[in-house]
């Protein structure tokens, strides 16, 4: 995260997943480890104004029924997109 906040100004996309801080299991979102907060926070003070993308994959994410994969991928992301713009009103 402290890299990402120097650079926060010259971000063109998002790839975001989470992990358990032992690999990259491209988890969903609000799964693992990542500092969600921090991070929305950090989007929301950079000048990035696009899509915030994920790229999030089931098999290790140990929920095993696709459609429940799916809407834990979906309202993670949701909820993050939330955090987003939440943290942007607080700024100004």
């Amino acid at each position: 995260m402290d890299d990402l906040e120097s650079v926060k100004d010259r971000l063109v996309c998002t790839h975001l997943h989470d992990n358990d801080s032992h690999g990259d299991q491209h988890n969903p979102l609000f799964t693992g480890t990542v500092d969600w907060p921090r991070l929305a926070s950090i989007i929301a003070r950079s000048s990035y104004e696009k899509c915030i993308s994920m790229e999030v994959t089931q098999p290790l994410s140990g929920i095993e029924d696709e459609t429940e994969f799916l809407k834990t991928a979906f309202e993670g992301g949701t909820r993050f997109s939330e955090m987003v713009e939440q943290a942007r009103q607080n700024i100004g």
